[in-house]
């Protein structure tokens, strides 16, 4: 079996889709020795990676063909279209010269037109293709009004990606809210098509670590500290807003700091707000190396997860299951009814919190903190749901499966 993956970003990229696409291929990989992985990626996106890489590598059994693009994925809008078309256009001439090679197709939503590669594939050359889906576009790009619902884009965008679902032989989403919304919106003909699995977290990579030995802590002199954590991208889709304004309704608790680790559009929002207001209980940190990934997940009494409601079955925050691996509890900035909400609810790790509640996330997060024996019994809980359904053997697993089928 030979498989071809687009993905945009791979190791050592190691930031959301490039993380979780490293570590599924490499994973099956190691299940299934007789398959052969092969990645078509993007040169680092990243510029704050400093050694160089290989345009062609074979990384932990799997192949990996690299290519550098035009413009920047973290430029302006018209340098980011610059990029993506760029990579999308050598994708296709790569698959063009190299359809005969490989048996299917396996691919991201990341860059969002990526399908149209396989999409043609399938036509010329009767490659079967899977197409995993982590965000469904256009819909997210109207809800942030980069494109108008009555737009050309819109209208064409979203016809494409009708015939692009529907001619995939299989399509993975990583959520129920997600599985109703791909179902409606691209109108699925055959729903037996769909197939969820969850995404995921390594056990191996990613554990707890006792804040006595945490080396995050002790880096930055904060063990005495009850941290409130943010880490990952602060994207547009991510409401972070009521995290900043509890700060200042808690500056006066010296016991606890907030701390946000990553990058993305809402990175300067936390920059402006910590010094308009001036306070001192808010740390911000850029992207830590994803080896040092469980002592600062593990840093958290309690750690953060937002995604706007408008937003909800439109995306899943992934980074969700890192938090459970280590076994810390989760505050849900969240529907209650989208993915990761009922997953909260359902394992008790957590709690959920929106705009409409009658208290405050301030009062909540107070609540929580004095409560020492609901936040060990939620750490608990937290560890066991992911040992048990989360971790990232289950859901490689379930890939070959899908694969092989």
């Amino acid at each position: 079996m030979k498989v071809l993956l687009l993905s945009q970003h791979f190791y050592p990229d190691l930031v959301s889709t490039g993380l979780h696409m490293t570590e599924l291929a490499c994973r099956m990989k190691k299940l299934q020795s007789d398959i052969e992985i092969t990645v078509f990626c993007s040169d680092l996106a990243r510029e704050d990676f400093s050694k160089r890489i290989k345009k062609k590598e074979n990384y932990k059994g799997v192949n990996v063909v690299r290519v550098s693009n035009l413009g920047k994925l973290h430029g302006s809008v018209f340098s980011r279209i610059v990029f993506s078309v760029s990579f999308l256009s050598k994708t296709l001439i790569y698959c063009l010269f190299n359809s005969s090679k490989f048996d299917k197709i396996l691919l991201t939503t990341n860059p969002p037109f990526l399908g149209i590669v396989p999409y043609l594939m399938g036509l010329i050359f009767k490659v079967p293709y899977i197409f995993i889906c982590y965000d469904i576009y256009p819909q997210i790009a109207v809800k942030l009004e980069i494109i108008g619902k009555d737009s050309l884009v819109n209208k064409i965008w979203s016809k494409l990606n009708i015939y692009i679902y529907n001619r995939a032989d299989k399509i993975v989403v990583i959520g129920k809210d997600m599985l109703e919304k791909v179902s409606k919106e691209m109108r699925i003909k055959d729903n037996n098509k769909l197939e969820l699995i969850h995404n995921w977290s390594d056990k191996k990579s990613i554990f707890y670590v006792d804040k006595k030995k945490n080396k995050f802590l002790k880096k930055y002199n904060i063990s005495n500290k009850k941290i409130l954590l943010y880490s990952g991208t602060m994207g547009k889709t991510h409401n972070i807003e009521p995290i900043l304004n509890s700060a200042v309704e808690l500056k006066n608790r010296k016991d606890i700091l907030f701390v946000f680790i990553g990058g993305g559009t809402k990175k300067k929002l936390v920059e402006e707000f910590i010094n308009l207001n001036k306070t001192d209980n808010i740390l911000l940190l850029p992207y830590q190396p994803y080896e040092d990934l469980s002592d600062t997940l593990s840093s958290a009494t309690l750690s953060f997860v937002c995604l706007d409601s408008k937003f909800t079955g439109f995306s899943v925050p992934s980074k969700t299951y890192g938090i459970m691996a280590t076994g810390t509890p989760i505050i849900g900035l969240i529907d209650r009814d989208s993915e990761i909400g009922n997953t909260i609810i359902k394992y008790n790790c957590g709690k959920i919190w929106n705009s409409g509640d009658n208290k405050s996330l301030s009062e909540l997060l107070i609540e929580i903190i004095e409560n020492e024996k609901e936040i060990i019994e939620m750490s608990s809980n937290s560890l066991k749901a992911f040992s048990k359904n989360f971790d990232l053997s289950i859901s490689a697993s379930k890939y070959l499966n899908l694969i092989n089928s």
